[in-house]
């Protein structure tokens, strides 16, 4: 407000646009007529059903009165904290202490880039609450591992799928191979054992494969595998445009050199900078928090790695983070921030005697770290 007048990033981004399609839909159509809203916003947007979503908000609201800004901002909030409490019964159910398991949940519910997110009319909140209950489906089936659970996580993510298609199209893919690599892998169905396992394993690794040769067909390529090329080009060229010093040496690095940047940028994102805005420095502060526990990130991965679910929630973490390297924007984090904060714990739980020297080094190494940026940034 102080440097806009409106109360909207930067003055009017993403989330004012989708407040605008949602009036213009609210008003002009029905609550019934979903495929016209393609006439309004265009055929290649990518937000279609979150800006449903806006105008079912806005009719609400003009219900009670009128629509007002802070009606979907109140809504995402709602949505974080459903977040936090899935993260929080995850925690529970696959032993982690009741201390530890809150913490994680506030963690995960008031870490700055969550907020940040929630408190804009954005929709990275709600996809990260459909890929959550998405993956929560998952662990559900790995602990009884019954047909019955098996085919409620398929339904399951067929909807969230099927959702986010029409929400953030791009993380489909990440989830679909989720769902594929846990039902193989992973879980071990009560009703296969011995021989039955093993014959198990191979059917579904011939069925990956299968869908991995169909996925690479001619017409497969042009639905899968060139928008998410598109998308990556255009996230890439839109860092380019904006960014300067050390953005621009990482996202016109050559492959593969730029991968493993991007890894790294990634862990640290977005840059704790002193800025004129407020909301640089409160997402800078959130960042300073997590990069105190990247170690145990780290540390939690083998130890994540000795149970089923600790293998769902690296698998996810991965996934979803490779996803995230395509576009650096700040709100795509959020969507891996759940299984990343339930990794940690794993590490902080046996290492915690440790987190001192641990801090020590790790201040020592952002101050290096601090140093170099300074000379990149104005060499």
């Amino acid at each position: 407000m102080n440097y806009y007048g409106t109360p909207y990033y930067y003055g009017g981004s993403d989330d004012l646009n989708y407040e605008l399609y949602a009036k213009q839909i609210a008003t002009n159509t029905s609550l019934l007529e979903y495929s016209v809203i393609r006439d309004i916003v265009g055929y290649y947007n990518n937000s279609v059903g979150y800006i449903y979503l806006v105008s079912i908000l806005y009719r609400i609201g003009e219900l009670w009165g009128g629509f007002n800004t802070m009606l979907p901002r109140f809504f995402n909030a709602m949505l974080l904290g459903w977040i936090a409490v899935i993260t929080f019964v995850l925690a529970r159910r696959n032993q982690v202490i009741h201390e530890m398991a809150n913490n994680i949940a506030l963690f995960v519910g008031l870490l700055p880039i969550m907020t940040f997110n929630a408190a804009h009319t954005f929709r990275d909140i709600l996809v990260s609450l459909l890929i959550i209950w998405g993956v929560f489906q998952w662990d559900n089936a790995i602990i009884s591992a019954t047909r019955s659970k098996i085919i409620k996580a398929w339904l399951w993510t067929a909807i969230v799928a099927a959702i986010i298609w029409e929400t953030r199209q791009v993380l489909v893919f990440p989830l679909l191979i989720i769902a594929l690599v846990c039902n193989s892998f992973i879980l071990k169905p009560r009703w296969v054992s011995g021989k039955g396992s093993v014959l198990y394993r191979i059917a579904m690794l011939c069925m990956l494969l299968a869908a991995a040769t169909q996925i690479t067909s001619e017409t497969a390529s042009e639905m899968v595998l060139e928008p998410v090329v598109f998308y990556a080009r255009t996230y890439t060229d839109y860092r380019l445009s904006i960014s300067s010093g050390i953005s621009n040496y990482i996202f016109s690095a050559p492959l593969p050199i730029s991968v493993f940047l991007r890894i790294a940028y990634g862990l640290i994102y977005p840059l704790p900078i002193i800025g004129q805005h407020f909301e640089e420095l409160f997402q800078g502060a959130g960042t300073l928090l997590h990069f105190a526990f990247l170690p145990f990130l780290a540390l939690g991965f083998p130890l994540a790695f000795r149970s089923q679910n600790g293998r769902l929630w690296s698998l996810s973490f991965i996934s979803f983070y490779s996803a995230s390297l395509f576009t650096f924007t700040s709100r795509h984090i959020v969507v891996f921030i759940p299984y990343a904060a339930l990794i940690v714990a794993q590490g902080y739980l046996a290492y915690h005697k440790y987190r001192v020297d641990i801090w020590i080094m790790m201040m020592i190494f952002g101050v290096l770290m601090s140093i170099v940026y300074i000379f990149i940034k104005f060499l």
